[in-house]
């Protein structure tokens, strides 16, 4: 593929949610350096891809992920649009339904367990109280 080749196949997810002012400036620049401005960031897109994947999924990964947004927000090179920050607090909204949801998930799960427990308990404190003598117990 050759450096024009990949400029135009991968220019509009690297220009995607820049500024005009920086549009108009990589579009003024030599083919060499889009090709060079391109190919960095395609390269720093795959790194992170496969470092999100090689992550093991652990509630402390999760955590970190989140608490590393606020980090991701202030190293962005310009500053978040009201729109965009909209879409991000709508996401955080999503989160915060799904994790209600899912709370309430775990608890119902963890009663059905623990009443499972209660009646097998029971079930066995009256085999063993069965076998011992009644006056023990009145």
């Amino acid at each position: 593929m050759s450096k024009i080749d990949s400029i135009q196949k991968y220019a509009p997810l690297y220009l995607k949610g820049k500024s005009e002012n920086f549009i108009r400036a990589f579009e003024g620049k030599t083919v060499d350096k889009q090709y060079s401005a391109v190919m960095t960031w395609r390269s720093r897109q795959k790194r992170k891809q496969q470092s999100v994947q090689t992550v093991t999924l652990t509630p402390e990964a999760i955590v970190s992920s989140i608490k590393g947004v606020g980090d991701m927000i202030n190293s962005l090179p310009e500053k978040l649009k009201e729109n965009q920050i909209s879409e991000i607090e709508s996401a955080v909204k999503s989160l915060m339904d799904f994790l209600t949801g899912y709370k309430d998930v775990v608890r119902r799960e963890e009663i059905v367990r623990l009443e499972r427990q209660r009646e097998e308990i029971s079930q066995r404190l009256k085999e063993l109280k069965s076998g011992i003598e009644p006056s023990l117990f009145d």
